[in-house]
């Protein structure tokens, strides 16, 4: 890792420590999640090798639409709170579910004023579904997960066609410099700590002026990646202790890398979303500040 890198490594752990002790000192997220996330399809299209995907068993099942309207109704029986942010991407992509644009308008229309980002690879976006989720009004950004600039290891990393990426990016990069968009537009790359993270920087500010770029850190998705290059384990609490996450197949996930769910988490179907996320275990843990160090399922998380 080179010495660019490890600087980026530290102002990322340095800003997830600040947010982890603006959530302990604000209080309001202790009984109520600040972020939710919602895998409502385990689908994806791509393959990406930094990725668990390929390897899960729940691979193209369906969370039924009454148990994501039931973890929304659940969230907005609390009269005057929401969560800051409500996403609809764990393991999958998520415009392959048709329902989507239709689980974001419940969003806009029972947790008013929360936040509804998305990510994506690129490849579902055609101009109708970028009119529809620029229509929904909740949609602060959209993220498109490209990972490289360079067609032959883009190919390789996710097992989509480079071309047909490209000029999904090239068509959306210019209806966005016309300004006919109203959400920012993210362009990412999950970092190796290589030169090629500052190199796809820099060829993505050159090609979209328009877009964001974000080089983000590798995790192993709690061992379930083990190949994955990381880094040291910061000493500090996690922010993820405030948020609240379900797979297609209803169950908790323990946070936002946790590929296959508690054995003994909440059942979303089955238990309201507020009480999976006021159980005791976890509400200890926002209760007082600890280390990740003091958490098994933490200490050498690199988040």
């Amino acid at each position: 890792m080179n010495a660019a890198a490890a600087g980026q490594w530290a102002k990322y752990y340095a800003n997830q420590d600040k947010q982890y002790r603006k959530r302990m000192e604000s209080r309001q997220w202790l009984d109520y999640p600040h972020t939710v996330s919602i895998e409502t399809f385990a689908k994806c299209n791509a393959t990406c090798i930094f990725c668990p995907y390929p390897g899960l068993d729940r691979i193209g099942e369906t969370m039924p639409t009454t148990t994501v309207h039931k973890i929304i109704d659940d969230l907005a029986a609390v009269g005057g709170r929401r969560p800051e942010t409500l996403m609809f991407t764990r393991v999958n992509e998520p415009f392959l579910d048709k329902r989507m644009i239709g689980f974001m308008r419940r969003v806009a229309e029972k947790l008013p004023g929360c936040h509804c980002p998305q990510s994506t690879n690129g490849t579902p976006l055609t101009d109708k579904l970028i009119d529809l989720v620029a229509d929904i009004g909740n949609v602060p950004w959209l993220k498109v997960s490209f990972n490289d600039h360079d067609p032959e290891r883009y190919e390789t990393t996710m097992k989509l066609p480079y071309a047909k990426t490209l000029a999904k990016l090239d068509h959306l990069h210019a209806r966005k410099a016309k300004g006919g968009l109203p959400f920012k537009i993210i362009v990412g790359r999950v970092g190796d700590g290589s030169p090629h993270d500052a190199d796809f920087i820099a060829w993505c500010k050159a090609r979209f002026p328009a877009f964001e770029i974000r080089v983000t850190r590798p995790f192993d998705w709690m061992g379930e990646k083990a190949e994955v290059k990381t880094f040291d384990a910061p000493k500090n609490g996690c922010s993820q202790w405030f948020d609240l996450h379900f797979l297609a197949n209803g169950r908790e996930a323990y946070c936002c890398i946790d590929a296959k769910g508690l054995p003994m988490g909440g059942d979303a179907a089955k238990t309201n979303a507020l009480d999976i996320y006021n159980r005791p275990s976890r509400r200890r843990m926002r209760e007082s500040y600890i280390s990740r160090e003091s958490v098994p399922l933490c200490r050498a998380c690199t988040y």
